[in-house]
């Protein structure tokens, strides 16, 4: 998608101009699909430009730990934990979501305007996130947006250059927003606070970027899984960050190969596929790909080998840690399992236990998906991984472990059960066939079903709570 700030002169102004942002060459703000411009002072713009460039290209976590859909709900999402939170609390966490707002929210620079539509920018990983409330959010290439972003400010800042001294401190911000402190900008990579950022840095764990452009790079494994493990106690991101050290490099073509003519079929076959429909379409591919029926239970051991993953299957003390997913320049493929993690817990072999399944194939999708950005770094409970990322992996584990078409099958041969003891018996046969948990054969079986026209959701939860 290409993306434009577009300015136009109001005469006898030289520091009013009227601004709309056009994406692939359709107005999408100040007015979705109208050809309307705000009158700005030009400087307003500039100035937040310059004061959070540095969060605006770096920062690809939410505050408070929340993880909402899309920016514009942020407040929404704080506000619903907040019912039973001390005053106190509240106050100080309204603040950090405030601070966020006044970073990625730029209708809020324009000054003298009130209630003006949100334009909400916010990075997750090699897009750049536009969210105007109204409609989808727009996903952009970072490189693309961040183009549009400098082109802006480099033209605001050249018109206030040509009216004199009075803008020259601005002016003079805006060339060197590329500089900045090293620890800081490390901070605002990681997600972690300055003080741990500087000690993880000077422990040798994480390397440290001498600018903006470095840090935006994006392209440190490590770095990636401090930011994905942030939200958890120092001492459990240092071994997590050990963990990824130790992973060793050993490029696969195969999965090089396959991710791009997945991501080849997404793009041509399946270009308004949400999330989840994502998820589900790559898992298919992969089955056909790899030569599986597509309803046949797999060994999704053999398919990581196939696709040249390292798959280490260990212990760890860490009860919250599921699972890593490692890939890029120093480190990876592979795909790291704690078998003693909370939700891996169970008799007999861990890999032959269907949530350690459930989780390697979840990491899979990661290593296809998302290893051309290394979004899927660490897989942890509390993880900053984007919600629609984290979506499509649940949902390709789901699908390349146990069909949709399987699962359909399998509940009208047993009749169409509709009552708890009867899907209960379903289930449990689904998980001896295929090896995944009651969970994933819960959905699985929900969706199937729904295929042909019934709706199991409220049973399913009585004989699956808190799946």
């Amino acid at each position: 998608m290409n993306v434009e700030f577009r300015l136009v002169d109001v005469k006898d102004r030289r520091t009013t101009q009227r601004l709309a942002l056009f994406v692939d060459g359709a107005p999408i703000w100040p007015v979705r699909g109208l050809n309307t411009f705000l009158e700005i002072q030009i400087d307003d713009l500039l100035s937040h430009l310059t004061e959070f460039w540095k969060p605006l290209m770096l920062r690809q976590t939410y505050p408070l730990d929340l993880n909402p859909v899309r920016p514009s709900t942020l407040l929404a999402v704080a506000k619903d934990s907040w019912a039973e939170k001390p005053v106190r609390d509240v106050d100080w966490e309204d603040e950090q979501v405030c601070f966020f707002r006044d970073c990625h929210d730029l209708s809020k620079c324009f000054g003298g305007y009130f209630d003006l539509p949100p334009l909400w920018i916010f990075r997750s990983g090699d897009e750049m996130l536009i969210d105007t409330v109204e409609g989808e959010v727009e996903h952009i290439d970072f490189g693309a947006a961040r183009l549009a972003l400098e082109t802006v400010g480099d033209a605001i800042a050249a018109r206030l250059n040509e009216e004199g001294p009075r803008w020259s401190k601005l002016i003079s911000a805006w060339r060197n927003r590329d500089q900045g402190g090293e620890f800081r900008l490390l901070s605002w990579a990681t997600s972690l606070d300055e003080a741990t950022a500087r000690d993880f840095a000077q422990k040798g764990y994480l390397d440290i970027p001498k600018t903006v452009t470095e840090a935006a790079n994006d392209n440190s494994e490590l770095r990636i899984a401090a930011r994905m493990a942030s939200a958890l106690p120092r001492e459990q991101i240092e071994m997590i960050l050990d963990k990824v050290r130790s992973i060793p490099l050993h490029p696969s073509k195969t999965l090089e190969t396959l991710a791009s003519e997945i991501w080849k079929h997404l793009e041509t076959d399946e270009p308004y596929a949400r999330p989840f429909e994502q998820g589900e379409a790559a898992a298919r591919y992969l089955r056909s790909a790899l030569g599986y029926s597509p309803e046949g239970s797999i060994d999704v051991f053999d398919v990581a080998r196939a696709l040249g993953i390292n798959v280490i299957l260990d212990n760890a003390v860490l009860p919250a840690l599921d699972g890593l997913a490692v890939s890029g320049r120093l480190h990876g493929p592979a795909a790291w399992l704690n078998a003693d993690s909370e939700r891996h817990a169970g008799h007999g072999k861990a890999s032959d236990r269907g949530q350690v399944r459930i989780t390697l194939a979840h990491e899979l999708c990661h290593l296809l998906l998302d290893g051309r950005n290394a979004l899927g770094a660490v897989e942890v409970l509390r993880s900053r991984m984007p919600k629609a990322i984290e979506q499509r992996a649940k949902a390709f584990a789901g699908e390349l472990l146990l069909p949709t078409e399987a699962a359909m099958n399998a509940w009208r041969d047993a009749h169409r059960p509709m009552n708890a003891i009867d899907l209960d018996k379903l289930l449990q046969k689904l998980c001896d066939e295929y090896t995944v948990s009651k969970s994933v054969a819960s959905w699985k079986v929900q969706h199937g079903a729904r295929e042909l026209g019934a709706h199991l959701a409220q049973t399913l939860d009585i004989v699956v709570p808190r799946r």
